[in-house]
């Protein structure tokens, strides 16, 4: 929600699972239980780069305010845009812009340079969906993995190649 909360209720349908941010938190505290792990999520669905990176300093100060946060944390900002971007029809070369000025405010905001950053593709749309073009997907692909090649302690979660691969074992119907 628009003050950082996490949703942790599940949806009435199988396999009722939490949503995404709750079990990667669930995950992390699972993965390393010695480390002192706080997830919040200051994501707001169905929006794009450009949104977020005219938004940043406002959500993160949600933060800020709502929980006490200064700009010694968070230590990880996760950056789960893309799909949006691609039917709003957003080149790749303004995603790429849009994502580069969250990665530069987050790291002014935080005061180090060094500030780690996780990229996190979009899904493939499905092929009815107007913007849906391999061309399309692989561009924005090229300019996530241009952001993490020239942005250092910025890593990749590929969802895109993952998708993918279920996609050519399942066809869509």
């Amino acid at each position: 929600n628009d003050k950082g909360g996490q949703n942790i209720n599940t949806l009435n349908y199988a396999p009722f699972t939490p949503s995404w941010p709750v079990m990667l938190e669930q995950t992390l505290k699972t993965l390393y239980p010695d480390a002192n792990i706080t997830f919040k999520n200051i994501a707001h669905g169905g929006k794009t780069a450009k949104w977020g990176s005219e938004r940043l300093l406002t959500r993160l100060g949600y933060l800020e305010r709502d929980f006490g946060w200064t700009y010694e944390t968070p230590d990880l900002l996760i950056l789960a845009y893309g799909g949006n971007d691609l039917t709003a029809g957003y080149t790749a070369e303004q995603f790429k812009g849009y994502m580069q000025s969250i990665i530069t405010q987050y790291r002014g905001y935080k005061q180090d340079e060094n500030a780690e950053i996780l990229l996190w593709t979009e899904t493939r749309h499905h092929t009815q969906v107007t913007q849906y073009t391999k061309e399309n997907h692989e561009a924005y692909q090229n300019a996530y993995y241009e952001l993490v090649n020239e942005n250092e302690f910025t890593g990749l979660v590929d969802t895109l190649n993952v998708f993918n691969e279920v996609v050519q074992a399942k066809p869509e119907t």
